[in-house]
């Protein structure tokens, strides 16, 4: 039977089309894939095309502690930014489990910065913003009063979908332990200017 092109008016005609057998076709932006169709989309398994690390750097006189979360990405695949818009792919989310050791001073930023576009095929005027091959997340830390930070794990989860020729969602649980850190950019160890 010869590949048609999906339906385009959304995931149910989609849906419907794969469970009544109609091999289609959708725009590479709009691919998916159903949960557990491409391992469990979860970190660590073979054949995922995202790998995580985490660790985090020790606080100085000019800055506070950095936790330093990193993405790779096999080649062709990308991630959506943490400020990916509403009403289109999901967006990366991180959560970091509370703790009374350790406390999130600001929001993660990403380096290097996402490249944007206006999606004309799936979701159209949507700006994406994505990520490819690399990308490190990172946001400010404190530790509690007496806490020695070479004791400490901070742990937590990443949560978004990887996409290349269809999207998979992905779910990452990370311990960051002390470490040298990542540069950002002309920046070693998150520092903000």
């Amino acid at each position: 039977m010869p590949i048609q092109r999906c339906p385009r008016a959304g995931l149910l005609p989609m849906v419907v089309a794969l469970l009544l057998g109609i091999p289609c076709a959708t725009p590479t932006s709009a691919q998916f894939k159903l949960p557990g169709s491409f391992g469990s989309g979860f970190g660590g398994d073979a054949g995922n095309p995202v790998t995580v690390d985490a660790q985090f750097t020790g606080d100085t006189a000019q800055r506070p502690a950095v936790l330093m979360i990193t993405a790779n990405i096999e080649p062709g695949w990308h991630v959506y930014s943490l400020t990916q818009p509403a009403g289109g792919p999901m967006k990366t989310q991180i959560e970091v489990d509370q703790s009374l050791d350790y406390r999130l001073l600001g929001p993660f930023r990403a380096y290097p910065k996402y490249k944007s576009h206006i999606d004309q095929i799936a979701w159209v005027g949507l700006e994406l913003q994505e990520h490819a091959g690399r990308v490190t997340w990172y946001a400010p830390v404190e530790f509690a009063e007496g806490v020695d930070p070479q004791q400490v794990a901070i742990t937590g989860t990443v949560r978004g979908q990887a996409c290349k020729e269809s999207c998979i969602p992905i779910k990452f649980q990370f311990e960051a332990r002390l470490g040298s850190g990542v540069r950002i950019g002309e920046l070693a160890f998150g520092e903000t200017t």
